[in-house]
């Protein structure tokens, strides 16, 4: 009983985890955009709020040079 108990909770914390994704580009910096962003949505870049995510809709859209950064 104890092992089921163990799995369930090991695959629910699991599901709790943030996206991951890594993205390599050849360019000196690049832009980020996020258009249909839910409403009060906001971007974190390196654990700093940079603004709400609908501000950067693609007319407008957050530059980040190149290094490995957390969004």
């Amino acid at each position: 009983m104890r092992a089921i108990a163990f799995v369930v909770t090991a695959v629910l914390l699991a599901g709790c985890a943030y996206p991951s994704s890594q993205t390599e580009q050849g360019t000196a910096s690049g832009q980020l955009y996020f258009p249909g962003a839910p409403t009060g949505a906001h971007v974190l870049l390196d654990g700093q709020d940079v603004g709400m995510a609908s501000l950067f809709d693609g007319r407008q859209t957050l530059s980040v040079s190149v290094r490995q950064a957390v969004l």
